[in-house]
């Protein structure tokens, strides 16, 4: 039995603490704050859908749209469609300016 097939990989990432302990955010927007940066962390970007968060976090896509809509307003985040309608696949999910020099 070899153990490292065994051990799930995990991401190093360092981030501010005031991101676990931010007024303005929720439990699960801190946890999918985190989870994008490791998803943004080789590229500086993700594709990922709100079906892909919502089978990661066990809760409705909707959940997640709301929680990422609450990331992109209080400027963790920002949401790029490649197509002008909002509920494209191909949207870009791209850490803030902002909040990048936090970090």
């Amino acid at each position: 039995m070899n153990m490292e097939r065994d051990i799930e990989p995990f991401i190093k990432l360092v981030f501010p603490t005031s991101i676990l302990g931010g007024y303005n955010l929720t439990p699960l927007e801190r946890l999918l704050l985190i989870y994008i940066l490791s998803l943004c962390k080789k590229y500086g970007y993700c594709w990922a859908t709100n079906e892909f968060f919502s089978d990661s976090f066990n809760v409705s896509k909707q959940t997640i749209s709301t929680s990422i809509s609450s990331l992109s307003k209080y400027g963790y985040i920002v949401v790029k469609h490649s197509n002008k309608e909002k509920n494209d696949d191909k949207r870009k999910i791209i850490i803030s300016e902002v909040f990048k020099k936090r970090i």
